[in-house]
């Protein structure tokens, strides 16, 4: 086991982001946060924001990508 303290960062994003609230995560998204981009496409794909909404996600899943979020690309087949 690492005793790195770096080796904690990916697991801190992740921790950190999963506490954040809608408007907190669309707030950072707004920001050009590429990572948040992309959890808030899939939100709107899934239909955790409110009713499933594609076309919202797309546009996210979108910024996302074009923003080097490699999921996001991925995700829409680029």
């Amino acid at each position: 086991m690492s005793t790195d303290p770096s080796f904690l960062a990916p697991f801190a994003l992740a921790e950190n982001l999963a506490f954040l609230t809608i408007p907190q995560l669309t707030e950072k998204a707004e920001q050009g946060k590429a990572y948040s981009q992309y959890r808030l496409a899939y939100f709107y794909e899934v239909g955790k924001v409110a009713s499933p909404n594609k076309e919202m996600a797309l546009a996210y899943y979108q910024l996302a990508c074009k923003n080097g979020e490699q999921k996001a690309c991925e995700t829409m087949g680029k």
